[in-house]
């Protein structure tokens, strides 16, 4: 059975009032079909989201990001889709919700933060380039992110071994991500609880911990670097 256009995806997201759980619902079906299409082809994604212009939404192209559009909407509805990454995007998000649109300056200082987190590892898989401090946080944090986002704690857990499993563990630790730190843990000692590890999945959707910006902020403070003092004016 051929899956639904993606324009009906979102056509069934919007007849949902948002923050629901039935919207959420939606909006993590149509976030795993982009990451599916992102994972194939790099751009796969932008073609999704032309086919909403060709059924009849208005979109926007935003310039906080490489790939951003909004729908355009009756306020105080906001429906965001956007991609990470740098020569190809990396990953799929999606805002469905009701309040301001995105564009905030800690809105956009978040967003500088996860293009330089994403281009970073990305980069890693270059060869001409030598690996730097901090690097292996970042490919552990990213893998992580990456693969419970696409199909789960079990999809994780059956792609990496229970060692790397740890090493992503240490990490998210050392960059304060409590949440994802326990669900983390929960997900290995489950052994495979179908249930639990459902449980678990949508922890992650419902309440995710900002990955990218977490690591990049803490990079510095493993360095030991230290915020420049401003002059004081005479």
């Amino acid at each position: 059975m051929n899956p639904p256009p993606f324009s009906e995806l979102v056509g069934r997201l919007l007849e949902e009032v948002p923050d629901t759980a039935a919207a959420e619902s939606l909006q993590r079906q149509i976030e795993s079909r982009l990451m599916a299409v992102l994972g194939t082809d790099g751009v796969g994604g932008e073609r999704e989201v032309d086919s909403l212009t060709e059924a009849g939404y208005r979109l926007e192209r935003l310039d906080a990001m490489r790939w951003m559009w909004r729908v355009e909407l009756p306020a105080p509805r906001v429906l965001e889709i956007w991609f990470t990454g740098t020569d190809r995007p990396y990953l799929a998000a999606l805002s469905y919700r009701t309040g301001k649109p995105w564009g905030s300056a800690a809105e956009r200082r978040r967003a500088k933060l996860q293009a330089e987190f994403y281009r970073r590892y990305q980069a890693l898989f270059d060869p001409a380039i030598e690996r730097g401090p901090g690097d292996n946080v970042i490919e552990v944090v990213a893998e992580f992110e990456a693969d419970v986002n696409n199909g789960g704690f079990g999809q994780y857990l059956s792609n990496k071994s229970t060692a790397r499993a740890r090493q992503a563990l240490e990490a998210l630790m050392a960059i304060g991500a409590k949440r994802s730190h326990r669900w983390l843990t929960q997900a290995i000692e489950a052994g495979g609880d179908e249930a639990r590890m459902a449980r678990l999945d949508q922890q992650f959707f419902d309440r995710p911990d900002d990955l990218a910006s977490l690591t990049m902020k803490y990079l510095p403070r493993a360095r030991g670097d230290r915020p420049s003092k401003r002059s004081k004016r005479p």
